[in-house]
């Protein structure tokens, strides 16, 4: 029986189940951020894509939402803490500052950075942790860091430009160093080949010329040797000629005496006597 009533006493009712349900949903709205959206219906008649202007005005009218914008402007809207505001925007800032003075003291870097831009202190305020903007201020910032950014990019994107226009010239200057240096061999070999081939004709030519030149010396002299051995077998017929006219002369003059001696004997017989004497 005792038991019976302790497991009857340790079932849950709906009233605990409830309360253990609302503790569970605290809880977990105490460690999120909730957001409420305000649901605005765009005509009655719920057709899709039809907008009617007058319906959506009214709601916003009775449901806050004007008087809520207009609070909202008047007040400090935008709100960022010091290391977040400071990181946004630092680079707004002309003076370059280190990371560990940055690092050490944010609220004072942020300060600096707001009066800059609001020495009235009326667009911006500071708290303990964040510093709190109207939308104008935060407008201008956003302006100014597009324009630093812009800025930066455009360098980046000049130096990125600028590498891959050198890169691409010394890919192009290289195809023409070789480009050019195979034409100059090409011109050079085909100049070389066309001297060379000059070359050997003159060779050719001059080497005919001195060949021709040799020949017709050696002609000349053989002709000179000829002729001189010409010269001289003349000469050796003529003096023999000369001999044998002589003793043709001395033969004919032995054969008219002897036909005078034949013809008158004494004569003949005293040419006898006389010889015989001579020889004698």
């Amino acid at each position: 029986m005792r038991r019976r009533w302790e497991q009857a006493r340790r079932k849950p009712t709906v009233s605990s189940q409830f309360r253990d349900s609302l503790h569970a949903l605290m809880a977990t709205l105490s460690v999120s951020n909730p957001f409420f959206i305000r649901c605005i219906k765009p005509n009655m008649k719920k057709n899709p894509n039809v907008f009617d202007p007058e319906v959506v005005l009214n709601q916003l009218r009775y449901s806050g939402m004007l008087e809520t914008v207009k609070i909202r402007r008047a007040g400090f809207p935008v709100r960022r803490t010091f290391k977040d505001f400071f990181s946004r925007y630092k680079i707004i800032m002309k003076d370059r500052v280190p990371a560990a003075a940055a690092a050490a003291d944010d609220k004072k870097k942020s300060t600096d950075l707001l009066i800059k831009y609001d020495k009235t202190k009326k667009e911006w305020q500071l708290g303990k942790t964040k510093v709190f903007m109207k939308e104008s201020l935060e407008h201008r910032l956003e302006k100014d860091r597009d324009e630093v950014r812009c800025q930066a990019a455009m360098i980046i994107r000049a130096h990125l430009l600028t590498f891959s226009a050198k890169k691409h010239f010394k890919q192009v200057r290289s195809s023409v160093i070789t480009l050019q240096k195979h034409l100059r061999r090409h011109v050079q070999r085909k100049r070389f080949v066309k001297q060379r081939q000059a070359a050997l004709v003159l060779q050719r030519h001059r080497r005919g010329q001195v060949a021709r030149a040799r020949a017709r010396k050696l002609r000349e002299e053989k002709k000179k040797v000829e002729e001189e051995q010409k010269k001289k077998e003349e000469e050796e017929k003529g003096a023999s000629g000369t001999d044998e006219q002589e003793e043709t002369t001395d033969t004919d003059d032995k054969k008219d005496e002897t036909r005078q001696m034949e013809g008158n004997p004494a004569v003949g017989a005293g040419d006898r006597a006389l010889t015989e004497e001579e020889g004698g």
